[in-house]
């Protein structure tokens, strides 16, 4: 009866709490709604200027190291987390 009496509290907190962070968010501006008109545009722009400048090559070298940082980022952080496991292990000596 306390237990429950308890997580109503906690759930009333969350649920206020909740209310009050939605509260201080402000509205989307009208050009981020909008944004996929002038990445349409962007691209048409692009669409002209490929006979000169490589743009399908250029996507995929920016995909390509995009993927390349993910993955050395991913490897970094395995490896930080993996150096404080000692598994058993002890000192040199």
């Amino acid at each position: 009866m306390i237990w429950e009496w308890l997580m109503n509290r906690v759930a009333d907190m969350i649920v206020w709490l909740s209310a009050q962070i939605t509260a201080m968010i402000p509205p989307v501006p009208s050009w981020v709604a909008s944004l996929p008109g002038y990445i349409q545009t962007l691209a048409g722009y692009l669409g002209t200027v490929s006979h000169w400048l490589p743009v399908e090559m250029l996507i995929v070298v920016i995909v390509a190291l995009s993927a390349t940082w993910g993955a050395g980022l991913a490897i970094k952080g395995i490896r930080i987390v993996a150096s404080f496991l000692t598994l058993g292990g002890g000192g040199a000596g």
